[in-house]
């Protein structure tokens, strides 16, 4: 039995083997420990006050399952309860299955994870104005590198029943345009291990979860795994659900079940888990070599990988920092799901977590977890400060905007709020402030990567890209995407321009009436039209938001909200343009003064509204048909 090095968690697992918890009852059937049952309480007590209905988990070294347990309510509709055999969906757990499958195919000598992508799956659209002397390459979609738009509101909305994958992919091709050199930055697109699961396809000759269930599932033993749609949720998945638990989620089939529509139970979800503390096998079983399961942990594309940088999204894993150790695996969230798959490779344990919630609480079970992992564990020692040349310090210093945008029809908004400053402190640590984080310390541990205080390894580096430009990477906590320079002028003078345009349109949805009544018939046109100007404005913005969680379906397909949205925005620079012809045809009396003012000041700041939305395409927006 391999287990944690350190002897308080030998006494632990001790225990746990010793009650009938470990690999000889592998189903859970025994009594679990005090340990356990205190761990049991607390993320019942998590589920209570959060709302969270059901969960599955695991608890697991290589050689061994610890703890395995599901309980709660799989559907609240019908109150029928969580079992061990309830099949819960894992999300984006589902790409490191996807990714398993592609490296198995790999060690046979049936494809390459440098691929061109269009050399394995041709009938796939990529628009890559890069061409084929720079193509998107298999790696680069697992790793999400390959430079595409997360998946476009069409594509959230669902389908009324499964596509074939190759019919899903050819659906809504205009979100695969590849914003940037292939390999150049990462920014997370669902549809990048479809495209994968697509070549799968190609290159066995079947569909890709036959595939994965003859090349993964069935050697592993993992029965109750399998995607939307299969046998194995029909006969009883959870349901998702939202607002607190509370709603069920309508089932609706996902375009691509590859990304983020597997289902697995609970003695899965440890199997799966052992897989990669077991460096590729499980019980004897070898699916992949340990130096491809390494592969898969650290990123090999990217900004990140150029820099050094071992922590960050890789090939199906990425790593998450808490209480001073990097946790490898997968997370994901949505659908009414979330699950977190986590393990310490040095230290031999891991765990996974599955619920059919979302939120806040998912996050508290998941610490949980993580504590009970460590609670005897001895973190890793933090790699060690690096003397960073003061010149050198200084000009990390500055202002950083985000140009990795999930989604790029949103750049108009991260322009606003996705910017950090990044500062060098006296005691030799540079330290990012935004206005959503607050404050980040970094401590350099090289020439130019950080890692953030308290963490074991780094996840920032500055980089530069292909021009010079200095770049600020950020794979972790402290920093997500990818930030360039930009002048202190420009950053002010967004936020002043932009906080005066909104305040101006609100406070003119209410000013204009105490006016008109104090001026009469004399303000009336000059007043009301350009207050209707910001209320057209106003609405547009507000649509999405009121859209709430089934924002996919209400805009992704025509509705009264996408329309209406469309509308929306194409009477704002209409009614703007009327409010101006409003203030050139009052009076010019005396007593029109302050309408006239009020009027030109409304109107001008609607202008700017215009202009910006304009210059970033949302000007008769329809969001049914992408974006």
């Amino acid at each position: 039995l391999r287990v944690p090095p350190a002897a308080g968690m030998v006494l632990i697992l001790s225990l746990l083997l010793s009650s009938g918890c470990g690999s000889g009852s592998p189903s859970g059937d025994s009594e679990p420990t005090p340990d356990v049952d205190a761990l049991r309480a607390s993320m019942e007590e998590v589920m209570d006050h959060a709302g969270i209905p059901g969960l599955a988990v695991a608890l697991v070294t290589a050689d061994s399952v610890l703890w395995v347990d599901a309980w709660g309510v799989a559907d609240r509709e019908t109150g029928r309860e969580v079992e061990r055999g309830t099949p819960f969906r894992v999300g984006e757990v589902s790409q490191s299955v996807v990714a398993v499958a592609l490296l198995a195919l790999v060690r046979e000598g049936g494809v390459e994870v440098d691929a061109a992508a269009f050399s394995v799956a041709p009938e796939v659209e990529i628009r890559n104005p890069w061409g084929p002397g720079e193509p998107v390459r298999l790696v680069h979609l697992m790793e999400h590198t390959a430079g595409f738009d997360d998946l476009h509101l069409p594509e959230q909305a669902g389908i009324q029943a499964e596509l074939p994958l190759r019919e899903a992919l050819a659906f809504h091709p205009a979100s695969r345009r590849v914003r940037w050199p292939p390999g150049a930055f990462r920014s997370y697109s669902a549809s990048g291990p479809a495209v994968v699961a697509r070549a799968l396809e190609e290159v066995e000759g079947r569909p890709y979860h036959e595939v994965i269930r003859e090349q993964v599932f069935y050697p592993l033993g993992m029965d109750g795994s399998g995607f939307a749609g299969s046998a194995v949720v029909a006969d009883g998945g959870a349901r998702g659900h939202r607002r607190g638990g509370r709603v069920p989620v309508e089932e609706v089939p996902p375009l691509f079940p590859a990304s983020n529509g597997l289902y697995m139970t609970a003695e899965d979800l440890g199997r799966w888990v052992r897989l990669f503390l077991g460096r590729g096998q499980v019980d004897g079983t070898e699916l992949l070599p340990a130096t491809m399961v390494e592969w898969m942990e650290r990123p090999a594309t990217g900004p990140a990988a150029r820099a050094g940088l071992t922590a960050g999204y890789a090939f199906g894993l990425d790593t998450s920092m808490e209480e001073g150790f990097a946790f490898r695996g997968v997370s994901g969230e949505g659908g009414g799901f979330a699950a977190d798959l986590r393990y310490l490779p040095g230290q031999q344990v891991g765990y996974a977590l599955v619920t059919n919630g979302e939120g806040a609480g998912v996050r508290r079970l998941r610490s949980l977890l993580r504590s009970y992992l460590v609670q005897e564990l001895e973190p890793p020692v933090p790699a060690a400060a690096f003397s960073v040349p003061e010149d050198r310090f200084r000009g990390w210093a500055g202002y950083y905007e985000l140009i990795t945008p999930r989604w790029e029809r949103m750049r108009f908004l991260h322009r606003l709020v996705s910017i950090v400053r990044a500062d060098s402190g006296e005691d030799g640590t540079l330290r990012l402030r935004s206005a959503w984080d607050g404050e980040r310390v970094l401590i350099p541990v090289g020439p130019q990567v950080l890692r953030r205080e308290g963490e074991p390894e780094a996840t920032v580096a500055f980089v530069q890209d292909e021009g010079g430009r200095r770049l600020l990477m950020g794979t972790g906590s402290a920093l997500q995407g990818g930030y360039a320079p930009v002048p202190a002028w420009s950053v002010w003078t967004r936020w002043v321009t932009a906080g005066t345009v909104v305040l101006i349109l609100l406070l003119s949805l209410v000013s204009w009436l105490p006016l008109r009544r104090l001026w009469g018939s004399e303000g009336s046109g000059v007043l009301l039209v350009p207050s209707a100007a910001s209320a057209t404005f106003v609405l547009a913005c507000l649509i999405p938001w009121m859209a709430g969680e089934m924002v996919g379906v209400r805009l992704g397909t025509v509705t009264a909200w996408s329309v209406g949205l469309f509308l929306l925005t194409l009477a704002h620079p209409l009614v703007t343009a009327g409010g101006f012809l409003a203030v050139i045809r009052a009076p010019s009396r005396p007593e029109a003064r302050v309408p006239r003012l009020h009027g030109t000041v409304v109107s001008a700041a609607n202008l700017l509204a215009f202009v910006y939305l304009a210059l970033h395409g949302l000007v008769g927006i329809r969001t049914w048909m992408g974006g």
